[in-house]
């Protein structure tokens, strides 16, 4: 029930820069997940 709603140019302005944070986060998710392995293993 969020009753915050920004302008509809904002949104639009910031898509991309919301497709890349979301990029960078399953990257950086797939890299911690990566070292965790191999620190584990090592």
């Amino acid at each position: 029930m969020t009753t915050i709603r920004p302008p509809e140019r904002i949104t639009r302005h910031h898509h991309l820069e919301w497709w890349v944070v979301t990029a960078w986060g399953s990257i950086a998710l797939v890299v911690a997940a990566g070292v965790a392995a191999a620190a584990g293993v090592g």
